[in-house]
């Protein structure tokens, strides 16, 4: 994998403030007219306009059903678009009290089965409790294929103790992916995958048991990012790393990897520590421009376990934990 597929803009700023970028597309279902075609994807319906008090604005939103599906899946996407990288953003109504998935896709190909990413929600107090990022390959669109997965602790705010309107968003670049609830980057920072390059956006909802819900939805948004690689003065001080990768490795893999997204050049030193805070392992860069680079964690020769990795650069220190099996 070349470090050319690794770099990424550096992306420092807020869902909600967003530095005057284009604005690509935009729902928003005012007086109960969509803006856009909307098409029904996998064993669903199609998005369509409803009014409701529950909505956030005029009392109109976007209702996507699983009830005409016959089964607990249904997904809607926007007819005829392509974007590759952008900001979505989505405000979706997520109760509390189901163990159903609510959420947002993009780079989605409409034909066949709507094959995309996912970042879902599910907030159910007696069951699932979690925020996921996921693939449905096109080889098998049924069966997604989990990335990440951030727990009830990991949720910025913690789980919602009521049914609300939550925005959900997403930054994708490339193959560089960052999350966003209610405003708030999900921790972690950068996400890697290569599996879809463009396509279109969605809503998506499912339910293993009953096929009678529904998601609401308002306030769609996709906008252009910024070809900036150091958009503001705080990008000059700061970087962000990615999960190390492979993880796991296993104790005869030579090396795992971390990126290192910079808002300026440096040196970048990342250390191994054991569970008992020990330094097991060291290796340090030295990147001679702002963007991105690539650190190589030496991992051969360590005992199955789990390890923190801590990188270090201009008095600031950023970690991911990296786990080793035999």
């Amino acid at each position: 994998m070349s470090l050319f597929h690794r770099i990424a803009v550096v992306c420092v700023v807020l869902v909600s403030t967003v530095h005057a970028q284009d604005i690509l597309f935009q729902e928003r279902f005012t007086n109960g007219t969509a803006e856009n075609e909307w098409v029904a994807g996998f064993n669903g319906t199609a998005l369509v306009p409803y009014q409701t008090a529950l909505a956030p604005g005029d009392g109109w939103v976007g209702r996507l059903t699983n009830l005409a599906s016959g089964g607990n899946v249904a997904q809607s996407s926007a007819a005829s678009r392509d974007f590759s990288n952008f900001l979505y953003e989505a405000t979706i109504y997520i109760p509390v009290d189901a163990g159903t998935y609510y959420g947002i896709e993009f780079r989605v190909d409409p034909s066949g089965l709507s094959a995309g990413y996912q970042f879902v929600a599910a907030f159910n107090p007696a069951g699932t409790q979690r925020m996921r990022f996921r693939v449905r390959p096109s080889s098998n669109p049924s069966i997604p294929v989990a990335i990440k997965d951030w727990n009830a602790s990991q949720i910025p705010g913690g789980i919602p103790t009521s049914s609300g309107w939550h925005t959900l968003a997403v930054k994708a670049n490339g193959p560089h992916f960052f999350f966003y609830f209610d405003g708030q980057e999900m921790p972690g920072g950068l996400n890697f995958d290569q599996t879809f390059s463009s396509g279109t956006v969605g809503v998506y909802l499912w339910d293993m048991s009953s096929p009678n819900e529904e998601l609401l939805v308002d306030n769609i948004k996709v906008t252009s990012l910024t070809t900036s690689a150091v958009p503001d003065a705080q990008a000059q001080s700061d970087f962000r790393i990615s999960s190390v990768y492979p993880n796991p490795a296993t104790a005869r893999t030579a090396a795992a990897q971390i990126d290192v997204l910079a808002g300026r050049a440096g040196r970048f030193e990342a250390v191994v520590y054991d569970a008992l805070g020990r330094a097991v392992k060291h290796t340090a860069v030295d990147a001679r421009a702002a963007g991105g680079t690539t650190l190589s964690i030496p991992t051969g020769g360590l005992p199955a376990g789990v390890y923190t990795v801590s990188v270090s650069s201009h008095g600031a220190t950023r970690q991911q934990r990296l786990i080793v099996t035999n």
